[in-house]
């Protein structure tokens, strides 16, 4: 009994570590229960400022299912005003949770009776309402309570939000200053109505009020990298790398914050600066591994290939789940003219069984120049594999050097089209190529520049 007594009333939280203790202290006791009220009760009698004695037992029993064990434990110290307003919560919401709402908006108009200090009973109310999707009664319960001024700074915010989206501007930004003075450790107020601005579509305010946050000092280093985002958008790339290494120094665990500058380099087309970046996040621990793809992807396009190769090999090394990753490289390097990285890719993608049909069609494209019968046998596998593919614009496209062959691929482009008679032999540039008979569905044969992409 004499370490019961500590366990129940000098712990300063419940959390986790506690909870774990309470359900090995009533396995290893049956009579534990019976032992934690004797100790609670002779506590209450000797210290009249005692309180969440029973609330505490009441709470370790809810976190471990029993509901009506913890409801009569609760009741215990609600008759004896004993319950602190953490616990008169977990009540609240403990009634709610059984649908007896009138209940627990008694119990909140009694408690704040009692106690002029306590604060978001209403607010409680209103997180239910907001499950049941009834926003209305969400809104004008978080404003009862914070017109008592019984809204603590989390609901603040949260109340800010939702003044914001009903257009209540200046509104929304009272309650997040309010939220501020209430609590110096708030962050992230003005964060949160940025997102709201987002989701809006009005990024002007939104890049405004991260940026108000963060010369309040009270933005985290989540939402700096968005910051970073918008001073690069708006050509303070300086500020923006800085503001993404002062995140990385606050936050051990962010990723991918270069990255979201890569990609504004990305669509300025400029491939290096965007690899560069890149670069920076991978060489840091940084890049998240669903994010390796996308970096391979940019190397390629600024012509690493073996650095696009390395960061998928990777992203396979760590689990990704990936489909034609070698092979969107491959296309890049046939695009630059490199079509021995592109082949070697090509066959890397394929020997691993990951080269969708398309690409398997780009592949017997770029095989048609050197070796036509492993460009038709190809072709036929994904015939084979894929009886629904007629007539794709890679098929129509494979420049061959001789007739004998552009008969032959002629013959498997008529037998995908439905019919010998819809598909004719055109000589361009000095080869064969299959095509539709005019007035025939679909687009004419064109044979792509030597090098490039056979289909987007």
């Amino acid at each position: 009994m004499s370490s019961t007594e500590p366990f129940l009333f000098a712990a300063k939280s419940v959390d986790d570590a506690w909870l774990a203790e309470f359900v090995r202290r009533r396995a290893e006791n049956a009579a534990w229960l019976e032992e934690c009220r004797a100790v609670v009760t002779a506590r209450y009698a000797a210290d009249p400022a005692a309180r969440d004695g029973f609330s505490r037992v009441a709470y370790g029993l809810l976190r471990g299912g029993d509901g009506a064990g913890a409801l009569a434990w609760y009741e215990d110290d609600w008759k004896a005003d004993r319950m602190g307003r953490w616990q008169f919560l977990r009540l609240v919401e403990l009634l709610l949770a059984w649908h007896r709402v009138s209940e627990a908006e008694t119990r909140v108009e009694q408690y704040y009776a009692r106690h002029p200090e306590a604060r978001d009973g209403w607010a409680t109310i209103a997180a239910h309402a907001q499950k049941q999707n009834d926003a209305v009664r969400a809104t004008e319960l978080l404003r009862r309570d914070a017109a008592a001024g019984r809204l603590s700074p989390f609901w603040l915010v949260r109340l800010a939000e939702i003044e914001l989206r009903g257009g209540e501007k200046a509104r929304a930004e009272q309650l997040v200053l309010e939220a501020y003075r209430l609590d110096a450790g708030q962050r992230d107020g003005f964060a949160r109505l940025a997102q709201v601005g987002y989701d809006g579509g009005d990024e002007s305010d939104g890049d405004a009020w991260l940026a108000r946050d963060h010369a309040l000092q009270r933005l985290s280093p989540a939402p700096r990298l968005r910051l970073a985002t918008a001073l690069a958008r708006g050509g303070d790339w300086p500020a923006a790398e800085e503001l993404v290494a002062a995140a990385y120094r606050d936050d051990p665990k962010l990723r991918d914050g270069y990255l979201r500058l890569a990609r504004l380099k990305v669509s300025a087309e400029d491939w290096a600066a965007a690899a560069e970046l890149c670069e920076r996040d991978r060489a840091a621990g940084r890049l998240s591994a669903g994010a390796l793809p996308e970096c391979a992807q940019i190397r390629g396009q600024a012509g690493d290939f073996a650095g696009a190769t390395e960061l998928v090999a990777q992203a396979l090394a760590a689990g990704a789940k990936l489909t034609d990753a070698y092979a969107n490289l491959a296309r890049l390097a046939w695009r630059a003219g490199d079509t021995a990285t592109a082949r070697a890719l090509f066959d890397r993608e394929r020997r691993a069984g990951r080269l969708s049909s398309l690409r398997r069609l780009d592949y017997a494209h770029l095989l048609a120049e050197t070796s036509p019968e492993e460009a038709e046998d190809l072709v036929t596998e994904v015939y084979a594999a894929n009886p629904a593919i007629k007539c794709l614009r890679a098929h129509r496209r494979h420049r061959v050097r001789t007739r004998a062959r552009a008969v032959r691929v002629a013959v498997l482009l008529s037998g995908s089209c439905g019919g010998a008679s819809d598909t004719r032999l055109v000589r361009r540039g000095g080869a064969f190529v299959g095509a539709r008979r005019r007035g025939a569905r679909g687009d004419a044969a064109r044979p792509g520049p030597a090098g490039r992409l056979a289909d987007g």
